[in-house]
């Protein structure tokens, strides 16, 4: 899990998120073996929150948690590249996920494994949202192909190809929406598959300047359950700008909702 301690971009300071994802983590069912949780260096941080994050040990039912202090390099993926250095082939599997993107779906963990043993040894990276150069799709212009809403899960033996070729995970020097296409692009070059779950499961994205995008195969999709949703969806009194956003590259609709989760 990526984290951060301090001011997010066009968001209000909020130091809340870090403690709504465990809590979701306590609320939902699962089969994790470890929370390992970067914690990258704020000079800003608070001294409340330096106190909860480093005494984060393990979660209700006794899954442990590791939080690993580092250096403040290369955002989300930055860290998650740090991470996984220190662990590796401890684990079978890695699902990467921000901490103000929360688990709603009991089981999420296993849901992801099903999905990605699915698709082969090919799928390196199965996530949210994945951008590419089809005119059309989710109405956006070509962009190189790259995990638009990367929360999702890799094999460690997909990591390892990477690592084995390009010598990390991703370059520590890398910052904003260029990151986010560097980290999806050393799948890519390491001859593996980026993939997202959007024809089975919808996808939440909160804008933060432009309320909140819900990502779908299709209109007329049925009614299916997430499995991760920003933090700020918690809140089920909030009356929601929802820009529908559709893979089959039919135009974006707009309307108000209010959520409800199970």
């Amino acid at each position: 899990m990526a984290t951060w301690s301090g001011q997010r971009a066009k968001t209000q300071f909020d130091d809340s998120h870090l403690k709504k994802h465990i809590a979701q983590l306590n609320r939902v069912k699962h089969n994790l073996s470890q929370i390992t949780i970067g914690y990258p260096r704020n000079p800003d941080v608070t001294p409340e929150y330096h106190k909860y994050i480093l005494g984060l040990k393990q979660l209700d039912d006794g899954t442990p948690i590791v939080v690993i202090p580092m250096p403040n390099l290369g955002i989300s993926y930055g860290q998650y590249s740090r991470m996984y250095e220190l662990c590796r082939n401890r684990f079978d599997y890695y699902i990467f996920v921000e901490d103000d993107y929360v688990p709603v779906l009991d089981e999420f963990d296993l849901v992801l494994v099903n999905m990605l043993d699915a698709l082969g040894d090919s799928c390196g990276l199965l996530c949210g949202v994945v951008y590419d150069d089809q005119p059309g799709r989710y109405n956006k212009k070509i962009v190189p192909r790259h995990a638009a809403v990367s929360n999702g899960i890799a094999t460690s033996a997909s990591l390892e190809k990477i690592r084995r070729r390009l010598g990390e995970l991703f370059p520590q020097n890398s910052w904003g929406g260029d990151a986010q296409v560097k980290f999806s692009q050393n799948f890519l070059k390491s001859g593996l598959q980026i993939l997202d779950y959007v024809d089975q499961y919808p996808v939440k994205y909160y804008s933060h300047d432009k309320g909140l995008w819900i990502f779908q195969e299709a209109p007329d999709d049925p009614p299916r359950p997430d499995i991760f949703i920003p933090s700020q969806c918690l809140d089920l009194d909030r009356l929601w700008t929802v820009e529908w956003r559709f893979k089959t590259g039919l135009p974006v609709t707009k309307n108000n909702v209010r959520l409800v989760f199970a």
